[in-house]
């Protein structure tokens, strides 16, 4: 794989970045795919390594990077929006982070709290956004398997990173508001407000019939109704769902697309606890309840054994690394109470259902029951991507039954 298959455009930013940025002015490149098919639905990803060459260097550098760009299908682009998520990815990395990073230096921390991968560039001339990252497999993190459920030892560390992300976020806002507002007026929801509801109501009807078909008739019949009514969500409810007003003071900058593909994790001395997670793919951030990633995370990547066992567990995993952030910067540990969190959990997992209904079908999929959707794909075409019958069609339904009679049992619906 060479760099024929980036746009001109693209390696002439690459370039840029190599030889003005990083100050090489010799060297060799190696490309090769970044992502295998089906772990990413919304960028192409190319891996890049930069080598110096350099005889008078002992030990020339080498640069490992990811080139995440833009879709270049016209019915793709349309279709998805593709530059308001990539701008949204780009504002994070470019003014997101590189605040929350400012604020734990002046605050003094020794041990930075960057759960993000280095973004050395950003472009968002159209269609050739872009993103230059530092590629974080080379550093020694892994990308787990999607269709294996996501055991306790993970979930519970992925939770944690969370419970730090968003005491990050609350610190933030109570320590230097004028920042934090200045942020939140970046970070609006902009998605979907701008792509059509009725067709996600059509993508969520498709699944959810599978779903209440297989349900008892007689005896869930209340939950048939929620989950009929739920159908609906994307043109009455979602917007307020995610806004800032209705989550009363406890917003944080979300993460948004919490599925296991987007989380990255590092071992330490063959230890199979992750030491530290890397989450990946912003594009669906926004300022919002810090319950849509817990929700979203939790009821997509355990299954119900785990959260029959452990739910309480999880929740107090991510209560707990939160308050001792918060503590580390200085701030009330009333800010967030448990209390809170409950509260946010009833009040807002609704788009963690949504999400669900989406990504589990997705990430259970075969290699050869996925499309290349970045192509021109009609709206038929994609409409199958999810009411399509898969090879492991009974463990996705099985899944999903047990995510919406959990959401039922904790009256999240």
């Amino acid at each position: 794989m060479g760099a024929s298959v980036l746009p001109k455009e693209i390696q002439s930013s690459l370039q840029n970045l190599i030889e003005q940025k990083l100050e090489i002015k010799d060297y060799d490149l190696s490309f090769s795919k970044g992502s295998s098919k089906g772990d990413n639905y919304l960028g192409v990803l190319t891996r890049v390594t930069v080598t110096e060459k350099n005889d008078k260097v002992a030990n020339p550098r080498i640069f490992n990077l990811i080139i995440k760009s833009a879709p270049q299908s016209e019915e793709f682009r349309k279709y998805i929006k593709i530059e308001i998520l990539h701008g949204r990815e780009v504002c994070m990395y470019e003014q997101v982070f590189p605040e929350l990073k400012r604020f734990q230096e002046e605050v003094g921390l020794e041990d930075i709290f960057y759960p993000v991968p280095k973004c050395y560039k950003t472009s968002n001339v159209a269609p050739y956004e872009h993103l230059i990252l530092e590629d974080m497999t080379a550093k020694g993190y892994e990308m787990k398997n999607r269709k294996i459920v996501t055991d306790l030892n993970h979930s519970m560390e992925v939770l944690k990173a969370y419970g730090k992300y968003h005491a990050l976020c609350l610190a933030l806002k109570i320590k230097e508001p004028e920042v934090f507002d200045n942020l939140v007026e970046l970070t609006k929801e902009t998605y979907f407000t701008n792509v059509n509801l009725e067709n996600l109501c059509g993508t969520i009807k498709a699944v959810i019939d599978k779903v209440t078909q297989k349900l008892d008739q007689d005896k869930e019949r209340k939950l048939i109704k929620k989950l009929n009514e739920f159908i609906k969500f994307p043109v009455n409810g979602l917007l307020e769902n995610l806004s800032i007003k209705a989550a009363n003071g406890d917003a944080v900058f979300s993460h948004g697309d919490s599925w296991i593909n987007n989380i990255l994790f590092k071992y330490e001395d063959n230890c199979s606890c992750p030491s530290k997670i890397c989450f990946l793919d912003w594009q669906l951030s926004r300022c919002t309840s810090p319950a849509i990633d817990i929700s979203y995370f939790i009821f997509s990547c355990t299954d119900k054994k785990l959260r029959a066992h452990h739910y309480e567990d999880l929740l107090n995993a991510y209560h707990s690394s939160l308050l001792s952030f918060l503590k580390q910067l200085g701030c009330d540990l009333d800010i967030f109470s448990k209390e809170k969190l409950l509260d946010n959990m009833k009040r807002f997992s609704k788009y963690g259902l949504m999400m669900c209904l989406i990504t589990i079908p997705l990430a259970a999929a075969e290699m050869d029951e996925i499309p290349d959707w970045t192509n021109d794909m009609n709206e038929e075409e994609r409409t199958k991507m999810f009411s399509q019958e898969r090879k492991s069609e009974k463990y996705i339904i099985n899944k999903l039954i047990d995510v919406v009679r959990d959401f039922d049992k904790l009256e999240y619906i």
